[in-house]
């Protein structure tokens, strides 16, 4: 007894100890009508914003979980999320641990310290977090929309079009560029792990498996571990990730992983969803599978990849970790949705130079903003958020006063949040 409450006390002067570094944040200008509208509306769910250069300072008796049933799991099932309210008056979302079912809580303590520690607009922030109990809690800004995978499997499961893909993918290399400049590499880029706030703005999450290039005040310019949580990621780490050699990787193993998200995004689903994890291993390291976008110039390709790895039983596996078997009739559907439509060269340049396997000459995240495929759909970019407005949001208020929220949206919330089940922090 006396070391657990020994270990609470430590995890929370370390958490207490932590301070908001400031950074300017930018605006958002130049809005359409229908931009505004959605703004408009998604400003009516009072949620606590975040300000770079105020500290923000609470009590743990200011934070009150709204909400029974927990809306979401994390996808290695070590936290669970609630919705929150902040004094009454403002949403947050609450990230729960139990400690006592972890020896070890520095993963823990150290995800919250980036989270801290990291101030830029497409990267999630951390209010704070505390000790209640046996529970470590976290603040975090409450997420309206979800995930980006959410997106895709309610309302989008054959893909983004073309300018909805370029804007996510814009605000996710910004976020990168961030980390990179920092000396951190992401190494868990996937759309589960991007969030879209209530103005549209994609945010990317899971900086559990992140690694810093800085040890001793020096930087290193190789990596060589393999993330913890690898087994939930393989379709979309690098070869040199997955190889495990003494050649190690660097930052541009994210690059690779921007490659297989904007397929992820266009396609509906990540490529090698349907190959069992021993043989994607294989595809990887031995470049047999190129990952491509599927639309009307590749289907005779796509074809040919649903006959090799979609059969009628599962694939045999080595037992370290379960395929991903799609099924032969969701495959038939993403094949003839994408014999009509067909992307730009541009985007297809894009996805073809994140994914090359020489490291050297794969491009940086600063180089790849410059891509052709952005200048070409900048001004189509909207229409993400366009989207959105058609979509229902995680909270909706059903009163305009906003004094009678908590007792008015207490029985419906859950009902709503229910059918977002993978809102993933990890």
């Amino acid at each position: 007894m006396e070391c657990r409450w020994s270990c609470r006390r430590k995890l929370s002067r370390a958490l207490a100890s932590v301070r908001h570094k400031t950074s300017s944040r930018t605006s958002i200008t130049n809005l359409t009508e229908e931009e505004h509208e959605l703004l408009e509306t998604n400003q009516k769910i009072p949620c606590l914003r975040w300000n770079p250069n105020k500290a923000f300072q609470f009590e743990p008796s200011d934070i009150e979980i709204q909400s029974k049933k927990c809306f979401a799991t994390t996808s290695d099932g070590a936290g669970t999320l609630f919705v929150g309210k902040f004094q009454r008056t403002s949403y947050v979302s609450v990230k729960v641990f139990d400690l006592d079912s972890y020896r070890d809580i520095s993963f823990f303590i150290e995800e919250v310290l980036l989270m801290r520690q990291f101030s830029h607009p497409n990267l999630l922030q951390c209010f704070g977090s505390f000790v209640r109990g046996s529970e470590l809690m976290v603040v975090l800004p409450l997420v309206v929309y979800g995930s980006v995978k959410d997106l895709l499997s309610a309302r989008f499961q054959y893909g983004f079009s073309e300018s909805m893909c370029a804007a996510v993918l814009s605000d996710v290399l910004s976020a990168l560029e961030y980390l990179h400049s920092r000396g951190y590499i992401h190494r868990s880029l996937k759309a589960s792990h991007l969030l879209i706030s209530g103005n549209g703005k994609v945010i990317l999450t899971g900086l559990g498996d992140a690694f810093n290039c800085i040890k001793g005040g020096e930087m290193r310019v190789k990596a060589y571990e393999l993330p913890r949580m690898a087994k939930c990621s393989f379709p979309w780490l690098s070869p040199e990730v997955l190889a495990q050699n003494l050649q190690g990787y660097c930052k541009k193993s994210d690059i690779y992983s921007v490659g297989i998200l904007a397929c992820e995004l266009a396609n509906g689903n990540p490529p090698f969803s349907g190959v069992a994890f021993t043989e994607l291993l294989l595809m990887k390291l031995t470049g047999t599978f190129n990952p491509r976008l599927h639309d009307s110039t590749t289907t005779a390709e796509f074809t040919y990849e649903l006959e090799t790895t979609t059969h009628d039983a599962v694939p045999a596996d080595s037992g370290v970790f379960e395929s991903m078997q799609p099924l032969a009739g969701q495959c038939q559907s993403r094949e003839q949705s994408a014999a009509k439509r067909t992307f730009s060269d541009d985007f297809h340049e894009f996805v073809a130079v994140c994914v090359q396997r020489d490291i050297i000459v794969r491009p940086t995240a600063s180089q790849l903003k410059k891509h052709s495929f952005f200048n070409v759909n900048r001004k189509y970019m909207n229409s993400f958020k366009e989207a959105l407005s058609l979509v229902q949001p995680l909270v909706s208020l059903t009163h305009e006063n906003d004094t009678s929220l908590l007792e008015s949206i207490s029985p419906d919330l859950e009902e709503q949040i229910s059918e977002y089940p993978e809102w993933d922090f990890d």
